[in-house]
């Protein structure tokens, strides 16, 4: 793996387990949209948290990046699954070639059979799993489908709604604004 690619494998799969213990600018539209700090993200969240355990991958992506971040963090781990899960389901629904969404299955399965990514304390063990498995879904998606960052990025990084150039695996962000 060249260089580059693998500096980008780490910094995705930084991004992955920091999503699993996210993102763009404000959206219309929201049921709550805060010009504020993460503090008052976090206050509104707790204030709220019947509502917010609720909260769908499609809506999560209404928000910007602090407030993807501080409300799924908020999430309990099997509601932090499912909107993952949901997060996958919605991008599968996009027109994807037959390689590129059995990749996509690919992902889903490993999300949806290792719950443990979602709770805090992983053992040595799940790290290394979900490093490897990080690792070889990423490079296949680079090397083989020929994906780019933001490709990748929209995936398995953000929540934010996208839409799929025709005939191109290029992800672009929903502007609800």
């Amino acid at each position: 793996m060249s260089k580059s690619k693998l500096t980008f494998a780490l910094v995705l799969l930084i991004s992955l387990s920091f999503t699993f213990s996210s993102c763009k600018t404000s959206k219309k539209d929201t049921k709550i949209h805060f010009a504020g700090t993460s503090k008052e993200v976090r206050t509104w969240i707790s204030q709220h948290n019947d509502e917010v355990q609720k909260i769908s991958a499609s809506e999560l992506g209404k928000y910007n990046r602090m407030e993807q971040k501080e409300i799924f963090v908020a999430l309990t781990p099997k509601n932090k699954q499912r909107v993952w899960l949901e997060h996958i389901d919605d991008i599968l629904k996009l027109d994807w070639n037959k390689k590129e969404r059995e990749h996509l299955k690919k992902l889903r399965q490993y999300l949806k059979e290792n719950n443990n990514l979602f709770k805090e304390g992983r053992t040595k063990e799940e790290e290394k799993a979900f490093t490897t498995f990080t690792n070889s879904w990423s490079q296949y998606a680079t090397d083989t489908l020929k994906w780019k960052r933001q490709t990748l990025y929209y995936i398995s990084v953000s929540f934010d709604n996208v839409y799929k150039k025709k005939n191109s695996s290029e992800l672009i962000p929903i502007d609800t604004e």
